[in-house]
């Protein structure tokens, strides 16, 4: 993945009044994050025609303007390159970089200067412009200084009436606050990051319209807000320090209340925003709108997955030491296919991706990677299961995603994890079937042969529960077991550093099989 380089000093010219005009128009048209209104299209542009009108005038530079409208140049030069078949992934991040570090060179300016609402929107745009899969990943600091400013300037607080506040302005800062507040319940949700935001102190409403002119797209952003709320509750309530303490009965109460948040959440999607995995009029659609869309229903899936996993890693479950109850098995056998559903939804909306430069990392890597290594686990776990070969196929296909991505970015982004796995799990699925052959006359193909039941349910597409086929666990030893992993110490959502030098040893599991 691409490191932080330090920037130059010397910060590059403003791009001429109709170069820059249009990196304005290509961000309020087509970048993604323009649905979530952090700017008001006519005030910036005003904003920006007096800049280029007093631009011969001696002046002081405000640090924070000088960030803001450089990060929309970086934002709107790379969604004006990225659909350009002339212009390859590198071009684009090399001719939208400068921009986005001259608004870096104003940071510290931001920070410990006078800082109003201005600075954080041009922190909340440059953590957007971070997010993109061509960055480095310095969204975590550029956000959590967000978050800072913000609270510093009362933003998580309803406004009083005292302030008399116009309703653009109060609606504005609500929709603000509820955009940082999304980012960093995500980012910390991705990263293992405990979040910075105590959910207890917010009594900023979630407002119901759009200020006049903006460019927000309220029903995607309200249904993202809810997402990122029940997010918080699975950092919380299932992958916190405390949350490890629970008993098994507890852990699974807890594991229905937020399964059954995220099933109404995702029932409540309108049909117009629902993304199937058939070939759809969702294929036309602008990515503006398409990739919010992809993010909800990722993000989504994701929590079903977060949900799920202290039950469907064996070692966390195996924590719990209850092997010999029955319920609890079977809640294992159920959150597992659960988790395997959402990862196939994941995997099968790729084909629905377009990878370019102006793509954020999040929908091109590691929601595509979280998928991937879930199922990955669920196949090794349950190689006799009924939908194994089906399995492999998803593999396939996200391994030639990451092999797209690797094509597209000249190998600045190479991760052959996925390759090497979907073979891995490929040779576990026909050493087993291999091994049914033989014994075909002597042991039980399936638990139904010999006698076993279960009863438990799984999230169709749809999310609602339908009958879970019975799965018979892998017999030929765990492969786990080779990885020797520390249970009181790992957890999936710790942060990874991928390096040039990060291979994952998979013969080591492969000597299991």
């Amino acid at each position: 993945m691409p490191r932080f380089q330090p920037f130059r000093a010397n910060r590059v010219p403003d791009p001429d009044r109709a170069t820059a005009f249009r990196y304005v128009q290509a961000y309020f048209d087509h970048s993604y994050d323009a649905v979530f209104g952090v700017l008001h299209g006519p005030k910036f542009k005003a904003r920006l025609e007096a800049q280029f009108d007093n631009q011969g005038a001696s002046q002081v530079e405000d640090p924070s303007w000088f960030a803001l409208r450089n990060v929309v140049y970086a934002l709107g030069c790379r969604c004006m390159l990225a659909p350009d078949d002339n212009v390859s992934f590198v071009e684009a991040e090399a001719q939208a970089k400068p921009y986005f570090h001259n608004a870096l060179s104003a940071f510290g300016e931001i920070i410990f200067g006078h800082s109003g609402f201005t600075a954080i929107q041009a922190l909340v745009l440059m953590t957007f412009y971070a997010e993109g899969l061509g960055n480095a990943a310095i969204e975590f600091p550029l956000c959590s200084n967000a978050v800072q400013l913000a609270q510093a300037r009362g933003l998580h607080r309803a406004p009083s009436k005292s302030w008399a506040l116009s309703e653009s302005d109060s609606l504005s800062r609500s929709w603000l606050w509820w955009t940082i507040y999304c980012l960093e319940k995500q980012i910390a949700f991705r990263s293992g990051r405990p979040s910075l935001i105590d959910d207890n102190n917010i009594s900023t409403p979630i407002p119901t319209k759009a200020p006049p002119g903006s460019s927000m797209d309220v029903g995607i952003f309200t249904l993202i807000i809810q997402n990122a709320r029940i997010s918080a509750q699975v950092s919380s309530r299932i992958m916190s320090v405390k949350a490890f303490g629970q008993s098994s009965t507890q852990i699974i109460e807890t594991i229905h209340d937020i399964h059954s948040q995220l099933e109404k959440l995702l029932e409540s999607i309108p049909p117009e925003l629902r993304i199937g995995t058939s070939v759809s009029t969702h294929d036309c659609m602008s990515a503006q709108r398409q990739i919010p869309m992809m993010y909800l229903h990722c993000a989504i899936f994701g929590s079903f997955m977060a949900t799920h996993s202290i039950l469907f890693y064996p070692w966390i479950s195996a924590r719990f030491g209850t092997d010999a109850d029955p319920s609890f098995q079977e809640q294992i056998t159920a959150s597992s296919e659960i988790v395997a559903n959402a990862a196939r939804q994941i995997i099968l909306m790729l084909r629905k991706l377009t990878t370019d430069a102006a793509v954020p990392a999040w929908l091109a890597f590691y929601f595509p990677i979280y998928a991937h290594i879930n199922l990955f686990v669920h196949t090794l776990m349950y190689p006799t299961a009924p939908n194994a070969v089906g399995d492999l196929a998803l593999m396939d296909i996200c391994a030639g995603h990451f092999g797209h991505v690797e094509h597209i970015t000249g190998s600045e982004i190479a991760f052959h994890f996925p390759r090497e796995s979907a073979a891995l799990c490929a040779k576990a699925v026909k050493g087993v079937k291999s091994t049914d052959r033989v014994n075909l006359t002597t042991v039980p193909a399936t638990p139904q042969a010999s006698g076993a039941t279960l009863d438990c349910s799984r999230p169709n597409e749809s999310g609602r529960g339908e009958a879970l086929e019975p799965l018979e666990p892998c017999e030929l030893g765990n492969p786990f077991d080779a990885l020797e992993f520390d249970m009181d110490s790992w957890n999936f959502f710790s942060s990874i550093d991928i390096t040039d030098n990060f291979t994952p040893n998979l013969m080591e599991i492969a000597s299991a099989l």
